[in-house]
């Protein structure tokens, strides 16, 4: 029976995979249909250059709508990763924590992570609405996680504390150096805190930290080769809050059992 739900798990993942990355698209074009113009280290654009900005975002916001065959005749890459992701997150959920309603809240979580990394690639930015879907899921898992163990042991005391014990340092880090932290992230670290609690959410930061340093040093090293590569801190986020939901409770036993003098 086990075998059946993973492979209806992993069906549904693949499904949610292919709506992810139609969304990603039209959610680029929409972002990019409204971009302000740019002032980089040079100063302000050019006229010429202000003119084929605008014509770029007159022909972006006409792929709002973007058919589905075209989204995958022009993206078949990035179809099937997000379907691979998808289809990964999904099996690895029941395998995890097996069927109930706390994973099925998880795998829409999963789902709106995977889209939220996909939009911040291409555009450096998070969707205020996305955000607000995972505080819905936060409202919704109230429900939901209120009978699964371990899922059941984020009271609401710990979702608070998890609301503010990652989104609000990284405001203050902000106001002492502006820009440090993306405003997406800062929200989607606020909503993510909120469903999952302060033990997962602070899991999934430090191991997107990680995460996110490894690219980060990545980055550079392409740098000092003469790329250009700039990667969002976003991605590495969701990355680690998934790692974080899949083992987020072995890690913290681990860690545990190595402060205890049983572990010496």
């Amino acid at each position: 029976m086990e075998t059946v739900w993973i492979i209806l798990f992993i069906l549904i993942g693949t499904v949610a995979g292919g709506l992810q990355a139609i969304g990603n698209r039209r959610f680029d074009a929409y972002i990019r249909a409204r971009e302000d113009y740019d002032e980089d280290v040079d100063g302000k654009m050019s006229e010429k250059e202000k003119e084929e900005f605008q014509k770029r975002k007159e022909a972006e916001a006409k792929l709002i709508r973007m058919p589905v065959k075209d989204i995958v005749k022009e993206r078949p890459g990035r179809l099937v990763c997000c379907i691979a992701l998808g289809a990964v997150g999904a099996a690895g959920l029941v395998l995890c924590h097996g069927v109930n309603a706390a994973t099925w809240t998880l795998l829409a979580f999963f789902t709106v992570m995977i889209l939220i990394s996909m939009i911040d690639l291409d555009t450096m930015e998070i969707p205020f609405s996305l955000n607000l879907v995972i505080l819905g899921l936060g409202l919704i898992s109230l429900l939901t996680f209120r009978d699964v163990a371990p899922f059941s042991e984020i009271t609401i005391v710990s979702r608070l504390i998890g609301f503010v014990c990652i989104g609000v340092p990284l405001m203050l880090i902000n106001l002492i150096r502006a820009e440090a932290f993306g405003g997406g992230d800062i929200k989607m670290m606020f909503a993510a805190g909120f469903l999952l609690g302060w033990k997962m959410i602070l899991i999934g930061f430090l191991l997107g930290t990680i995460i996110g340093g490894v690219v980060g040093v990545i980055v550079l090293a392409r740098k000092a080769k003469g790329g250009k590569e700039h990667i969002p801190f976003g991605p590495s986020l969701c990355a680690g809050m998934a790692i974080a939901v899949l083992v987020g409770n072995q890690i913290i036993d681990w860690y545990a059992g190595m402060l205890t003098p049983e572990y010496y």
